[in-house]
């Protein structure tokens, strides 16, 4: 999500988003900020497409609030916004436990005392410990090929995929080339998408270098650590230019839906 900071005091931080946030989207998006372990209350002001965030006090705790807005994609706020209007039976309300929304990795509930998470590769694989062998690791990539592609596990085994396939905003590559022409010569692409999906969008934007697979706490540090690797920027100082960054969403934000190309294929 792009935001910028307007006002800070001690455990409590105001952004500004990059217009105003729709009406129906305002309740889904203060539950996604909440979902930061250090957030204690989060305000949507659509008109000024401003959200009021109270944290909890602690070392590090502002940067870990930041980390996680920068997390916070379009699609989040899709299901957030669904989760929040449906309305199950109350015999699917007795099937159905607590729903788990883990920012920029995927969602885990239980489904007839069953564990189900479904969330990126990482997630899934790494974090839940799925095991997907080869023949069916082979299936997935001949099906999707370069785009995302969401894991859906029940009980600890994989059954089936979704791909989904994000196309990037019309202005985009003009964007980088006016960037290119103004003198930035080091322009990368952070993205949380694998590399298959990461390497066309990369090429689509004219971006000739990007960094897949990445976590939102990764893409915060990356240019502090590039900076202290001694990469210079452009400014006075050299370094120095990398104390703040232009960063393009390339796809969609919290005002603004792309259109969604999705298929998906089960693996049971």
């Amino acid at each position: 999500m792009d935001f910028a900071p307007v006002k800070e005091l001690p455990g409590r931080v105001r952004v500004k988003l990059r217009g105003p946030v729709p009406e129906g989207d305002v309740s889904a998006l203060e539950q996604v900020v909440r979902a930061c372990p250090d957030v204690t209350k989060a305000t949507v002001y659509p008109r000024n497409g401003e959200v009021a965030i109270s944290y909890a006090a602690g070392e590090g705790a502002k940067e870990r609030v930041f980390c996680h807005l920068v997390g916070i994609k379009a699609a989040d706020i899709e299901v957030a916004r669904e989760l929040a209007a449906y309305d199950p039976s109350a015999q699917t309300r007795a099937l159905v436990q607590e729903v788990e929304y883990i920012v920029a990795h995927g969602i885990a509930s239980s489904l007839d005392g069953k564990r189900c998470v479904i969330g990126s590769e990482h997630f899934v694989v790494e974090d839940e410990g799925v095991v997907i062998d080869e023949a069916a690791h082979a299936r997935i990539i001949e099906a999707f090929g370069a785009i995302s592609s969401l894991y859906l596990a029940v009980d600890g085994e994989l059954v089936g995929v979704i791909g989904i396939h994000d196309p990037i905003k019309p202005g985009v590559p003009e964007a980088v080339a006016q960037l290119r022409r103004l003198g930035f010569r080091h322009i990368v692409m952070l993205t949380g998408d694998n590399e298959r999906a990461a390497a066309p969008v990369a090429a689509q934007a004219g971006i000739t270098e990007f960094c897949a697979n990445m976590l939102p706490e990764q893409k915060h540090s990356y240019v502090p650590a590039r900076r202290r690797r001694g990469r210079r920027g452009p400014g006075r100082g050299g370094c120095r230019g990398l104390s703040t960054y232009l960063r393009l969403k390339l796809t969609a934000d919290v005002s603004r839906r792309s259109h969604l190309c999705v298929k998906g294929v089960a693996c049971r």
